[in-house]
């Protein structure tokens, strides 16, 4: 086999970097709190969420992808039901 043609650490080591850091600066950092919720999201009479965000950090990551998705769904929507509801 011939060596790859990119060095890819050197392509994404802007991208691996910036993931260091968010994975050290993890607020989240006691398995045993962790552990602990999810047990009693288990236990719980109410049904299990299929998303789960546990700690100050991940709860404000999905807000910020929740925020994009929704900006994103606004500005398409036009283009991406337009035309099925011609049809109609």
């Amino acid at each position: 086999m011939k060596p790859s043609a990119l060095d890819l650490k050197e392509k994404y080591s802007v991208i691996y970097s910036k993931t260091q850091n968010l994975l050290q600066n993890l607020i989240w950092k006691d398995t045993n709190q962790f552990a602990e919720i999810v047990i009693q999201v288990t236990h719980s009479n109410k049904k299990a969420p299929l998303h789960l965000f546990i700690g100050p950090d991940a709860n404000a990551l999905a807000n910020l992808k929740i925020e994009r998705v929704a900006k994103e769904l606004k500005e398409n929507e036009t283009l991406t039901t337009e035309r099925f509801l011609k049809s109609l």
